[in-house]
């Protein structure tokens, strides 16, 4: 089963117990409901009660999200969620030694696969010596920390590190950093980095939905985000491999060009074809598997798997592990 991303404005509706979009320009997208996973709208959609009854009945979420990647609302299926994990959650959030074991043990991760993406492209003779000592030193501190407003402080200070690898990587390509600028992104990697985290954010959240948590109970975010800010959280672990190291591969291999964006003075957007490029990139790479303990599994999986083990602590964090996923080669 599959995500399906709806770039494309006109009407989602049932069609013969399956789905299909009608676009504004009259075509037709047939989408096969047994093969779909979720659905992420990012134009503007029209839909009715029908449809709402057939999403609810395979259990597919859908999520709707504005010009700049935002989730904007979303329709649930009935789900599985339970008052025992609700309750369990909140007790994580306001137990400051638990919640601040799960914000170390997730941050942790998102550090060790950033130094992990830099040592990758060591191998490939680019010198990242500097930033790599930085991040372990600031994981090292990451251990003495005593709040979550530490651990933001130490996150903010990772990516400001972190961030030097694109210019260095990208070097000669064509396509340069500078700084991370959000909205609007301002260069088009800047453009690649927004729209890869909103592919992300947004299968994180279809995927909390799915699962017993609550997304707008977080253990780091909370205090800078507002709403469903679990999926920030999560997010962090996986950004460097499934979309830094994502868009440095199409631009060191000119599947995305310059003329995939829409650069204007003060932002820059991807256009229709990019958009189509990197969202099928992207999607390949949460298929693809790594060996883990012996078993092979795809990032989506393992992302799941995370999820189901962030569960499992949160009901009983005595003896449950805690390990979220950290990338190797």
């Amino acid at each position: 089963m599959n995500p399906v991303y709806l770039c494309k404005s006109g009407e989602l509706k049932r069609k013969d117990s399956s789905l299909a979009l009608e676009s504004a320009d009259g075509e037709e997208i047939l989408i096969p409901i047994e093969q779909t996973e979720s659905i992420f709208c990012f134009g503007e959609i029209t839909l009715n009660k029908r449809l709402l009854g057939l999403l609810n009945r395979h259990s597919i979420p859908l999520l709707f999200f504005n010009y700049y990647g935002d989730c904007i609302g979303s329709f649930l299926p009935v789900t599985t969620r339970t008052g025992t994990c609700l309750i369990a959650q909140a007790n994580a959030f306001q137990n400051e030694s638990v919640r601040l074991m799960i914000a170390k043990s997730i941050q942790s991760a998102a550090f060790q696969n950033m130094i992990n993406i830099c040592k990758y492209y060591q191998k490939k003779d680019k010198d990242l010596n500097t930033i790599i000592s930085s991040l372990m030193r600031l994981k090292g501190e990451l251990t003495e920390a005593d709040s979550v407003e530490e651990i933001l402080l130490l996150e903010a200070k990772s990516k400001s590190e972190y961030y030097q690898i694109f210019d260095i990587i990208l070097a000669g390509s064509g396509f340069r950093f500078g700084h991370r600028s959000k909205r609007p992104p301002a260069t088009p990697v800047n453009s690649m980095i927004s729209y890869g985290n909103t592919l992300l954010y947004g299968q994180l959240l279809a995927m909390l939905h799915q699962s017993r948590l609550v997304p707008e109970i977080s253990f780091i975010h909370s205090v800078v985000k507002k709403g469903a800010s679990l999926q920030y959280d999560l997010a962090d672990i996986y950004k460097p491999f499934l979309v830094d190291r994502l868009l440095m591969r199409l631009v060191r291999k000119k599947e995305v060009k310059p003329q995939h964006f829409d650069q204007q003075e003060n932002s820059c957007y991807m256009n229709k074809d990019g958009s189509r490029i990197f969202v099928a990139a992207f999607q390949q790479l949460l298929k693809t598997t790594v060996n883990i303990d012996g078993r092979s599994l795809s990032y989506k999986s393992i992302m799941m798997r995370d999820i189901n083990r962030l569960v499992r602590f949160i009901q009983d964090p005595d003896s449950a592990d805690l390990r979220f996923f950290e990338v190797g080669w």
